[in-house]
Formats: C-alpha cells, sequence, structure tokens
C-alpha cells in the first residue's frame, strides 16, 4: 500500500484507537500502586516488629495519681472518693506512701 492511498482506506475504514496503550498504561499505574503499598506495609511491619527506643534525657514529672481507672490530680478529690467507699485517707495514706507523695507533688504544683 502506498503513501497516498492511506488516507483513502481511513476514510473507508478509519482505524481503530490504540486502546491497549491506555490498557497498558492503566495496567502498569495499578501495579506501580500496589507496589507501593505493598512496600509501605512491610515498612511498617519491620518497625513495629523492631521498634527504636525513644531517648528521654529527663525523666517526666508525674502530675496525677491514677488509682483504680481513674485519675486524681489533687488529694481532696481522692479523699472524696476514699469517702464514698468508707475508706479512710489517712490509712490508705499509710499503706500506700508512694501514692501520697504523687498527690503532695500535684498539690505543690498546682499552687
Amino acid at each position: 500500500m502506498s503513501p497516498s492511498e492511506a488516507p483513502v482506506l481511513d476514510q473507508i475504514a478509519p482505524r481503530a484507537p490504540r486502546r491497549w496503550h491506555r490498557k497498558a498504561l492503566a495496567a502498569a499505574l495499578i501495579a506501580a500502586i500496589a507496589l507501593a503499598a505493598v512496600a509501605t506495609w512491610f515498612r511498617v511491619a519491620h518497625t513495629i516488629r523492631h521498634p527504636h527506643p525513644v531517648k528521654i534525657t529527663r525523666q517526666p514529672r508525674v502530675s496525677a495519681l491514677v488509682w483504680s481507672g481513674r485519675v486524681f490530680v489533687d488529694a481532696a478529690t481522692f479523699k472524696q472518693w476514699l469517702d464514698g467507699r468508707d475508706v479512710q485517707y489517712a490509712q490508705w495514706a499509710r499503706t500506700h506512701p508512694r501514692a501520697v507523695a504523687i498527690l503532695e507533688r500535684a498539690h505543690g504544683l498546682h499552687r
């Protein structure tokens, strides 16, 4: 077929657009996205399995007492909570001196 006959043939039977280019491009794009997702999840899984410890230069100062699933920032509210359970604060304080120290320190921070 000569170059002069090609336009005539296109008028009689137009060429089908090359859809396979678009399909190949779409398939390559989907494969690239899937590969990126898989690589990301492998990195996340590796980080979860082998975490790096966080370096703390200074121990954080505790300013509240967590007791029975509740957070108390001062002795007064904790005393009320203990009174509701028929427990004397003085009796509790004798058996939990470290917790009392936290409440006293928290009270000093809120002044």
